[in-house]
């Protein structure tokens, strides 16, 4: 809102003004050694711009899915984005496709800003977090000095299950290692490490829809599983395991590429 404020008080941006905000940026950074010290690596953003520029970038490619947590954006897109978005006019920005009108204008400075974290850390791809400050908050609050846990997966998938239906976790524990010992004959080989995330989560929540429905709690499952925002995913292990929840031989289970 503010960097708004100082450079985009016309309708559209000025190269100029683009380049003065990102000047800013790289200043403000530049006693940061940390920030070069580990290229290669994504740049997880939270927020409102960052989801937004999600859902641009989402009705772009026609992406079937709602979804936005740990959806990632390549660099070629936001860079795309980056220098589109400034050259429109308000009232261009407020038809774009994915960009709400109340974000019309403070979009711009978001992605220049955005852009130019991203050059400066040499990051490799961006990632959107459905997770905010008021989750960091609370943890803190919660548990201040206490360690990250070292399965971020497990750890989420138990709060779930904690405050979801009533179902006993030993149960799900068996049916996920029943679920493995199935895999393991029908491949040949154990699961790899994303396979395996997918069973773990699709095991311990297909049944987290019965707190909604019986007769349809398969597809709540899916439903709870894609939106829930489970950390230790990625996006698409995450829809994969909505999938393999929602999964049931009478139905015609779209295939995953």
């Amino acid at each position: 809102m503010n960097s708004h404020a100082r450079y985009g008080g016309e309708d559209q941006w000025t190269e100029a003004n683009a380049n003065a905000l990102c000047n800013e940026i790289i200043e403000a950074l530049r006693g940061q050694d940390w920030i070069r010290e580990h290229p290669g690596l994504p740049l997880i953003g939270l927020g409102g711009t960052m989801r937004t520029l999600a859902k641009v970038e989402q009705k772009r490619t026609q992406y079937s899915l709602p979804v936005t947590h740990h959806y990632e954006i390549s660099e070629e897109a936001m860079e795309n984005i980056a220098r589109s978005l400034p050259h429109l006019t308000s009232a261009q920005r407020k038809k774009v496709p994915g960009l709400a009108k109340d974000r019309a204008d403070i979009i711009v400075p978001g992605v220049l800003i955005l852009r130019t974290v991203f050059q400066l850390i040499q990051g490799d791809r961006y990632v959107v977090s459905g997770a905010g400050l008021r989750d960091g908050l609370l943890r803190d609050y919660m548990a201040g000095g206490q360690p990250v846990v070292p399965d971020a997966l497990k750890d989420s998938i138990r709060n779930f299950i904690h405050f979801g239906p009533p179902i006993p976790e030993k149960r799900l524990q068996r049916i996920h290692q029943d679920t493995v010992t199935l895999y393991t004959a029908l491949q040949g080989t154990p699961p790899d490490q994303a396979d395996a995330r997918i069973l773990y989560a699709s095991s311990m929540l297909h049944m987290a829809g019965k707190q909604i429905n019986y007769f349809r709690y398969t597809q709540h499952s899916a439903y709870w599983i894609m939106n829930a925002s489970i950390y230790g995913l990625s996006h698409r292990e995450t829809i994969l395991s909505a999938s393999a929840a929602d999964y049931h031989p009478k139905k015609n289970a779209p295939a995953a590429e």
